[in-house]
């Protein structure tokens, strides 16, 4: 789905069956900025990007977001960045709006994502995050992140963070794929309390 294929999902709320539409596809034009703002607020809180540095990293990594729909409307985004000087590249960004959390659409991206470098000649990713967010470290273990040392105040004091690394090889990109393909439906809308952050797993937080 990384090229903007739509799929077809499907969820069961409260006795009805809710069909969408589940696009994983590029940054389009300026028009999603502001929507890609408003949700980067949502997510990531005060380690939100500024507007200006937003519109920077959209100016010179736009190939490299990647943006989930459901039904037209934004609810995730990834975004790397590579230098043309090595193999290497940062996920930097990796989350799914609170209301959509649960439902593997943030697996979905970074399965994109981390396909795509692979495709680009990319061949080592890393990230940060925030040790004690389990679901997010239990999602990139998952997805072959080995941790490689811890970074006290990575971000600031209190701010401690850990570096992960990944090697990405025709192997796991298979197997990266068919994970997208075989995670079928995407998960009920939870009703009640707050969805786990499974999803939001959060290369800022």
């Amino acid at each position: 789905m990384a090229g903007g294929e739509a799929e077809i999902i499907s969820a069961v709320l409260e006795g009805f069956t809710v069909v969408s539409r589940l696009e994983v596809g590029p940054f389009r034009d300026d028009d999603d900025l502001d929507a890609l703002r408003e949700l980067d607020a949502t997510i990531f809180g005060s380690l939100a990007y500024p507007y200006f540095v937003l519109r920077q990293v959209v100016d010179a990594h736009r190939d490299e977001i990647l943006l989930a729909r459901l039904d037209g409307k934004l609810c995730g985004y990834a975004l790397t960045m590579t230098s043309r000087m090595s193999d290497v590249a940062w996920f930097q960004g990796l989350g799914v709006h609170p209301k959509y959390q649960g439902r593997h659409i943030g697996r979905r991206l970074a399965c994109a994502a981390l396909t795509k470098l692979f495709g680009a000649g990319i061949r080592t990713v890393q990230l940060v995050v925030r040790p004690a967010n389990t679901a997010a470290v239990e999602l990139y273990q998952s997805l072959d992140f080995q941790w490689q040392k811890d970074l006290p105040g990575y971000f600031g004091r209190g701010q401690d963070r850990m570096l992960m690394s990944c090697t990405l090889s025709k192997k796991l990109t298979r197997t990266l794929q068919a994970q997208a393909r075989s995670d079928g439906e995407v998960r009920p809308a939870a009703v009640g309390p707050s969805p786990d952050r499974a999803d939001a797993a959060s290369t800022r937080g």
